[in-house]
């Protein structure tokens, strides 16, 4: 049973490897870290999209992880 305690101690560790993440210099490394925090965050129950706007607000995405998204976006809305 996750509490309400629980979940925002989760949210908060998230919130701190993410701005560790963030820290690293190899684009590389920063995004499997990425993943694999996102990955770790989905055993704790935190969703993914509350997950994906920590990552994106604390910096662990850099801008290739934008760019590769907004291109991604782009994409899909051609396919319609």
């Amino acid at each position: 049973m996750i509490t309400e305690a629980s979940r925002k101690a989760n949210k908060l560790f998230v919130m701190h490897s993410a701005k560790q993440i963030g820290k690293i210099k190899d684009d590389e490394e920063r995004e499997r870290q990425a993943k694999d925090l996102e990955k770790k965050a989905k055993k704790m129950g935190l969703n993914r999209a509350d997950v994906e706007e920590i990552l994106d607000n604390q910096g662990a995405y850099g801008e290739e992880y934008k760019i590769k998204k907004a291109t991604e976006e782009a994409e899909n809305m051609h396919k319609y």
